[in-house]
């Protein structure tokens, strides 16, 4: 299911096709983690796979690297303790602007 969940990644609507039929195989798919996902839809145990980050909509390679990077250095402790320790350089001008 995780495969098949990530090759649709960028299809909304089959991705909640795929949630729902993978709870109705008794399979709990948890929502994205800044702390726990990794770009891809992952197997957490038997009964449960972990969100994708790459399936969220606006969040690029760019992003998930950094924070995937900074990650490694411990689990986010707070929103600032994220924004703290992320790579700004895969931010796009639009993105400047906006903040």
């Amino acid at each position: 299911m995780t495969a098949l969940l990530t090759s649709e990644r960028d299809n909304t609507d089959k991705i909640v096709e795929y949630v729902n039929e993978a709870n109705r195989m008794g399979l709990k798919v948890m929502p994205p983690d800044i702390n726990e996902s990794d770009a891809l839809f992952k197997v957490v145990d038997s009964s449960t796979i972990r969100f994708g980050l790459l399936a969220v909509k606006n969040v690029g390679h760019g992003a998930i690297d950094s924070i995937l990077a900074a990650r490694k250095g411990g689990v986010f402790a707070s929103l600032q303790d994220l924004c703290g320790r992320i790579d700004y350089a895969w931010l796009t001008g639009r993105c400047w602007r906006a903040l």
